[in-house]
Parts: C-alpha cells; sequence; structure tokens
C-alpha cells in the first residue's frame, strides 16, 4: 500500500515534525533591539543623537541572558544670545577586555569578553568681541571615561 492511501499517518508525521520545530534547544531565546535617532536643528540648539538597546533572553540558559547599548549623541546650544554655547558629546559601545577571548561577529551578540565603555563631554565655551577690532574666545572642555566591567558567573 502506498504511503498516500493513509492521510492520518501524514497527518500524524506532520504534527510530530511541527512541534520538534517548536521546541526550543538549549540556545534558543528572544532578541529585541529597540532605538531611536534624532537629527534636530533650532534657533539656538542642535542635536543629532543614535541610540539602541539589545537584549538577549535565552529560554534555558538565563545565565547567558544579556544587554548592550550604544550611543553616539553630539548637541550644541547657545546658552546666551551671542555669547555663552555649550557643546556636549556622549557614546557608548563595546569594547573586547581580551584579544584572546570570544571574539562576537557583530555588535547583535552577547558574551563574557565584552564590556561596556561610555565617554561624555561638556565644553561651555564663550565668544565675542571686545571692541570692535578684537575677538575673544574661551573655552573648558571636560570629559570623562567610563568602564563597566560585567560580573560573570
Amino acid at each position: 500500500m502506498a504511503d498516500h492511501a493513509d492521510p492520518c499517518r501524514h497527518r500524524d508525521a506532520d504534527q510530530q515534525s511541527l512541534s520538534q520545530l517548536h521546541q526550543p534547544d538549549q540556545r534558543s531565546g528572544y532578541r529585541h533591539h529597540p532605538g531611536i535617532s534624532i537629527d534636530g536643528k533650532g534657533g539656538r540648539a542642535s542635536l543629532r543623537l543614535s541610540y539602541a538597546f539589545t537584549e538577549q533572553i535565552y529560554a534555558r540558559e538565563s545565565s547567558s541572558n544579556g544587554h548592550q547599548n550604544a550611543l553616539t549623541a553630539i548637541g550644541t546650544l547657545e546658552a546666551i544670545d551671542d555669547w555663552l554655547y555649550i557643546d556636549a558629546t556622549g557614546s557608548i559601545s563595546q569594547q573586547y577586555l581580551s584579544a584572546f577571548g570570544a571574539i562576537s561577529p557583530s555588535n547583535a551578540n552577547v558574551n563574557r569578553n565584552q564590556t561596556e565603555t561610555s565617554s561624555y563631554s561638556i565644553s561651555p565655551y564663550i565668544k565675542g568681541r571686545f571692541l570692535t577690532s578684537t575677538e575673544y574666545f574661551l573655552r573648558y572642555k571636560g570629559n570623562d571615561d567610563l568602564l563597566a566591567i560585567r560580573s560573570g558567573a
């Protein structure tokens, strides 16, 4: 008897194949990657910002769960008309802890050989004219680099 003579037999086999297809393996999980991008310019301010958050949640290996932030931002504000200005920048990225550890093929993967680094700077400055022929410019630049090392079990 040919297999096509018993449609129930194929249906049962198909149901079994589908149920195996939907069973998560050890590494299957969920990943989401929301983000925002802003590019704006007003009369006295401008901002370019790009931010993304990546989170991976594994069904059976919660110890492998992780997240990453990514930020690039630069902005300028004219705080006092034609005199006081403020420039600011910020970034968040991933850095490898060891050249000999695991390396991800993209930033979409989280691994224990990566850590999140961030830096920011703020730079207020004044500029203007003194009398009619002399221009002045005075700037302060403060920045900080932060390194957040993830502890792994």
